[in-house]
């Protein structure tokens, strides 16, 4: 496998910026919970603007580290077909043309790239679940605490 090899550092790194994650979401959950939708309440503005803060950053944080992360990653990944790619990059500037060949030439040669990076991609997303999961059960486990 080759998040073992040489997409260790990339995953790593992506497991590291899980732990702010999972704070943002602790504290936008744990703010949520006090929040009341339904009305417009201007007493409670602090609370409202942190939950705001916290989710706005959170969802910024989790795309520029899955972005991060797949870009990383994907030069280990596809390194196999790396000259292909260069290739159709030296003949056509379309991005499209360009997706629409590595898309063949993925699944003419290299079929095992497509499968390994899909299987990364699932690990990944399973490593964010569970970081999700923990974070809601900690902000529950500190609304009993506090509340």
């Amino acid at each position: 496998m080759k998040i073992l090899a040489e997409g260790k550092g990339a995953f790593l790194e992506f497991l590291r910026n899980l732990t702010p994650q999972v704070l943002l979401f602790v504290f936008a959950l744990t703010a949520w919970v006090k929040l009341d939708f339904t009305t417009i309440d201007l007493s409670n503005w602090a609370t409202t603007l942190a939950f705001y803060v916290c989710a706005i950053t959170l969802a910024l944080a989790v795309i520029a580290n899955m972005t991060q992360f797949i870009e990383n990653y994907s030069s280990v990944a596809l390194k196999p077909i790396s000259d292909r790619i260069a290739k159709v990059k030296a003949i056509t500037d379309d991005r499209g043309k360009r997706q629409k060949f590595l898309r063949k030439c993925i699944a003419r040669y290299k079929w095992s790239v497509a499968l390994h990076v899909t299987m990364t991609l699932l690990v990944v997303e399973a490593a964010v679940i569970a970081a999700a999961w923990i974070g809601a059960r900690q902000a529950i486990q500190l609304l009993r605490v506090a509340g």
